[in-house]
């Protein structure tokens, strides 16, 4: 099981779905389940996610988290380099600091040359 999405929010639930989904904000609150833990944020903004979680959705330590915000949810997301063009995280590779899909660098290679 990998993790997607967990979701903090005023209920305290989390829920995990594929990235590609088409689940909307509403249908996605209405299938989650509650993770049973309550946890206070300490003088530095910090929040100890459970191990039990961390261990289900493979979380390790010094693993990136990419933290977004929707609507008053607070939304952890494992962080996965995205395409500079296109937003694809499919074969995505390093160039000059940034990152490009291989689509993208198909594409770029059929653009004809201005000499």
């Amino acid at each position: 099981m990998n993790l997607e999405y967990v979701i903090l929010g005023l209920q305290n639930h989390f829920c995990r779905w594929g990235r590609n989904s088409k689940l909307k904000l509403k249908e996605v609150f209405s299938i989650m389940k509650p993770a049973g833990v309550v946890r206070k944020v300490d003088q530095l903004g910090r929040i100890v996610l459970p191990k039990s979680l961390r261990k289900r959705y493979q979380m390790n330590e010094g693993d990136p988290v990419e933290i977004l915000v929707q609507g008053d949810h607070i939304i952890l997301e494992r962080y996965r380099p995205k395409c500079v063009f296109c937003g694809s995280i499919d074969e995505v590779s390093e160039f000059k600091e940034r990152y490009i899909c291989g689509a993208c660098v198909s594409d770029m290679m059929q653009i004809p040359k201005h000499g």
